[in-house]
């Protein structure tokens, strides 16, 4: 998700943290590791490349407790770009010595957040998806779709998530950068606590502009507006907080350096 589907979407790619699709459901943000792995990455193949990943549970007797595995492949061909990748993990919560101990049960995690909210035990999260982006000039315009499914021990319940995202990105000059992106997000089967919605949506609108000082150097500003729907609690992903009256604008700016 992270190696080839991730660069299709905005946050993924130029747009950073606050472009996070809700929760970072879908990990293109890359906000858990996976610990005890093995991880192959292809050769390019006159632009395909692809790879995949195995965590290991680590628990004598509990092969599928806590353990993670994933696959994800790309072509590249002149300005055009295809992505798809998969993703799934079992009983995070299982086993102390997993794949994911430590960082899937961060509060940054999809896992946990949603765990938390619906009151809940994520039993199994299975996330995958396909994304693509065309370079025309100056211009590069992409989209992806993702889908994340939460499977609950409590009642056998799931909650899924459909990501539907379009970007777009204008390099007015060589140092110079404008960037937008949307996503809809459709979500159903919230319902493992009383208090949760069978149906929510998340509209979320994003602009930013940088601009490169130097190779390693650049200064950026940008705004991200969410907009919950149905009775959802707006939280763009990285705020840690979520607004009380279903939606939320976050504008930051900065000055980024690579080392």
């Amino acid at each position: 998700m992270v190696d080839y589907l991730g660069p299709m979407t905005a946050n993924g790619s130029w747009g950073g943290t606050y472009f996070s699709h809700p929760f970072d459901n879908d990990n293109t943000n890359n906000s858990f590791r996976v610990n005890n792995s093995v991880k192959y990455q292809s050769a390019n193949y006159s632009g395909l490349t692809f790879g995949g990943l195995y965590g290991f549970s680590n628990q004598a007797g509990g092969f599928g407790n806590n353990r993670a595995y994933s696959a994800g492949a790309q072509y590249a061909n002149g300005p055009f770009k295809i992505a798809a990748a998969y993703l799934q993990l079992q009983n995070p919560y299982s086993n102390g010595s997993g794949n994911t101990t430590g960082s899937i049960t961060d509060t940054g995690s999809a896992a946990n957040t949603i765990a938390s909210k619906v009151g809940g035990t994520v039993q199994t999260q299975r996330t995958y998806g396909v994304g693509a982006n065309y370079a025309i000039g100056p211009v590069t315009v992409g989209g992806a779709w993702t889908q994340s499914r939460f499977q609950f021990v409590e009642g056998d319940s799931t909650a899924r998530f459909n990501n539907y995202e379009v970007n777009a990105r204008y390099a007015l000059t060589p140092a110079l950068a404008l960037g937008a992106a949307y996503t809809y997000t459709d979500v159903k089967g919230y319902t493992t606590g009383v208090n949760n919605n069978d149906h929510m949506k998340f509209h979320q609108f994003g602009l930013q502009t940088d601009y490169a000082l130097s190779k390693r150097t650049d200064i950026y500003a940008e705004g991200v507006v969410q907009l919950a729907k149905q009775g959802a609690e707006a939280q763009v992903y990285g705020t840690n907080a979520n607004s009380v009256h279903g939606n939320q604008v976050v504008v930051t700016t900065g000055i980024r350096h690579r080392f």
